[in-house]
């Protein structure tokens, strides 16, 4: 009989080690915290240096001016960080995956190695109104609006697509952005200084214009060098047949 009780237990608790999935930490501000379905708004004040909130599947998150908050999720094992005026979704978090939605705002991840060391599948996901992100184990700042996604890896990696289309992905490495733009496919992953990306993390958004429009640039200018050696061949090419032309023509008049 013994024998039987603790599969039974084992069993019966297994669910429980999911369903609370994790913490939320109001460092300052405020947040309004949605659990099935229930809204709850938390604040910040002289008396309470700081809130903690327990969170579960499914529960929306979205904080106000001014506000910092800490999540963290699977022990410690995936943390993030998120801004003012960020709403965050935790969508799925189960022994298979751990799946949020990011419709709005900033954030940064910190998750530790999170790949499937049999099947090679990425076990944390982020995906945005635009784009998706499969995670690796990294560091990484998102931020994202109604139009577009931008991203800069600070160590590790991240795959980045468009949510339209999965397979034109690109792999963002430590101190590189990338955009996603409504349905167009992510901008080649270009390398900044450590000046921009301070100014990124610190919430300047402009330096995600100038830094994707720089790897934009680049990556223009690496398709026009294309296009100007390809039409330079094209010149030796027709020239060659040309001159060939000319050979066939005078060989034959010879023959004649």
């Amino acid at each position: 009989m013994k024998h039987l009780i603790i599969p039974v237990l084992i069993w019966l608790v297994a669910p429980l080690l999911y369903a609370q999935d994790g913490v939320l930490i109001l460092l300052k501000g405020y947040l309004q915290h949605t659990h099935a379905g229930s809204d709850q708004v938390y604040r910040v004040g002289d008396d309470s240096p700081s809130v903690e909130v327990r969170v579960f599947e499914g529960d929306e998150i979205q904080t106000g001016e001014n506000t910092e908050v800490e999540l963290k999720l699977r022990q410690d094992s995936e943390k993030m960080t998120l801004y003012a005026n960020t709403y965050l979704k935790i969508s799925r978090i189960d022994e298979q995956e751990t799946l949020l939605n990011l419709w709005i705002g900033k954030a940064k991840f910190l998750v530790e190695s999170v790949v499937d060391q049999f099947s090679g599948i990425m076990r944390f996901k982020v995906q945005t109104g635009v784009a998706f992100l499969g995670v690796k184990g990294t560091e990484f700042f998102v931020e994202t609006n109604k139009t577009g996604t931008s991203l800069l890896t600070l160590s590790g990696v991240v795959l980045f697509a468009n949510r339209t289309n999965l397979e034109d992905l690109v792999e963002v490495t430590q101190n590189h952005v990338s955009k996603v733009i409504q349905n167009r496919p992510p901008t080649p992953p270009g390398k900044i200084s450590d000046a921009r990306k301070e100014r990124i993390l610190n919430g300047d958004s402009k330096s995600w214009g100038s830094a994707v429009q720089e790897t934009e640039r680049m990556d223009q200018g690496l398709k026009d060098s294309s296009q100007e050696t390809l039409e330079a061949l094209q010149e030796d090419q027709t020239l060659e047949l040309e001159l060939l032309k000319e050979k066939q023509v005078k060989i034959q008049v010879e023959f004649q």
